[in-house]
């Protein structure tokens, strides 16, 4: 899988109009978390209005257990870049959310600064622009408005032809049915979330554990969180 976020008020990639709707509208996420399957290019997507590892962390775990929840048991390889909202390219982060993420048989990776390998997932993000927040965006204006296209988009995409490299013109759903995957409909069906509302009630505990803690004072929010659990 590759992993990445997206900036969604891009002034280059956007109508005035609605680039400027979700620059000011503070009802409206400013980010754009993806996942992408290099095999099926099913993709899983989250919001936010800030960026933080924190985040980073959590939506991987949330789709990893999604995908076992729904019989997908290999090995998954997850790459992603050097930014952040995920590990920052530190052998030593790198090595703290491998640890993490050995229970679900997960193993985390990235470019060494090498965007051309994160192809899919940026092009992904180019159609993102195309197809949903340009025809789309004038149409969110509050959370709800957001969440239900949001909703329509995900489930949309992953039924939509794609021309990828061994693809043939099927759909990713399409192609897990093809990978004898039984529950494609219901893995390609995944729920439109904004982070900070799902995550609430963890981050919550997350911060008022942390602020007891004067002497575990860091920059890396998942030194906290593997402290916390």
């Amino acid at each position: 899988m590759q992993y990445d976020t997206k900036v969604i008020p891009d002034k280059h990639a956007l109508p005035l109009s609605v680039y400027e709707q979700f620059k000011h509208n503070a009802a409206l996420s400013k980010y754009q978390w993806t996942l992408i399957d290099a095999k099926a290019r099913v993709r899983f997507k989250a919001w936010s209005y800030p960026l933080s590892s924190f985040f980073g962390l959590k939506f991987l775990e949330l789709v990893t257990v999604w995908l076992r929840a729904h019989g997908v048991e290999g090995k998954i390889n997850v790459q992603m870049d050097r930014g952040g909202e995920f590990y920052s390219g530190s052998k030593r982060k790198q090595c703290e959310w491998n640890t993490h993420f050995k229970r679900y048989n997960v193993f985390v990776y990235d470019t060494k600064g090498a965007k051309w390998k994160q192809n899919l997932v940026e092009r992904s993000h180019r159609t993102d622009d195309e197809v949903f927040y340009i025809p789309r965006g004038e149409y969110m204006k509050n959370k709800t408005d957001f969440l239900i296209e949001g909703q329509h988009w995900i489930i949309n995409y992953n039924n939509r032809e794609s021309t990828g490299i061994g693809m043939h013109g099927v759909s990713p759903k399409q192609k897990l049915e093809e990978l004898k995957v039984r529950q494609a409909k219901e893995i390609t069906h995944f729920p439109a979330i904004i982070l900070e509302h799902f995550l609430t009630p963890l981050h919550t505990l997350f911060n008022l554990k942390t602020e007891r803690q004067e002497k575990e004072k860091s920059q890396n929010v998942l030194c906290y969180y593997l402290w916390v659990t």
